[in-house]
C-alpha cells in the first residue's frame, strides 16, 4: 500500500524521486561505514574514552555502549541517514535480551541521534579518527 501511494505521489509530482528513494528501507549485511566509529556527547569527552560514560562505539557488526552492547542480528537502512539495528544485548549484570535501536545521521555525518519513536532520545558527536578506540 505504501509503495502504491508513493507511486501515485511520484506520478503527480508531489514528491521527487530522491524523496522516494529515501523512503525505501533496505536490509543490509552489516552496519554501513558512514555510521561506524566512536561517538560521544562532546568532543572533549572523545579525548577521555576511559571516563566517557556516554561513549558509543559502532562497528560493522555491533553497537557498544558504556556498560553493555550487542551483536547486530539485523541491519536496515532507509536513505543515507537512517539506521535500525536489532541487537542481542547483554552485560555481565544481566542476561541477554533483544533490542532494536534507531539512529539518524546528520547531513554532514558529524552527529548521530539515538531515537525513540519520532523523538530524539540523545545525540552524539563523531569522535576524530585519531582518538584511541
Amino acid at each position: 500500500m505504501r509503495r502504491q501511494t508513493l507511486a501515485i505521489l511520484l506520478a503527480l509530482g508531489i514528491v521527487t524521486s530522491a524523496a522516494a528513494a529515501d523512503s525505501v528501507a533496505a536490509r543490509r549485511e552489516a552496519i554501513p561505514a558512514r555510521f561506524v566509529g566512536l561517538w560521544s556527547s562532546t568532543l572533549e569527552l572523545c579525548a577521555k574514552p576511559e571516563e566517557d560514560t556516554t561513549a558509543l562505539k559502532i562497528t560493522p557488526d555491533s553497537v557498544l555502549f558504556w556498560e553493555d552492547g550487542g551483536h547486530a542480528l539485523s541491519v536496515v537502512t532507509r536513505g543515507e541517514s537512517e539506521l535500525v539495528v536489532v541487537l542481542e544485548m547483554g552485560s555481565e549484570e544481566q542476561p541477554s535480551y533483544l533490542d532494536a535501536i534507531r539512529f539518524v545521521l546528520s547531513k554532514d555525518k558529524s552527529h548521530l541521534s539515538i531515537m525513540t519513536g519520532l523523538k530524539v532520545y540523545s545525540t552524539r558527536v563523531r569522535c576524530p579518527k585519531n582518538v584511541p578506540q
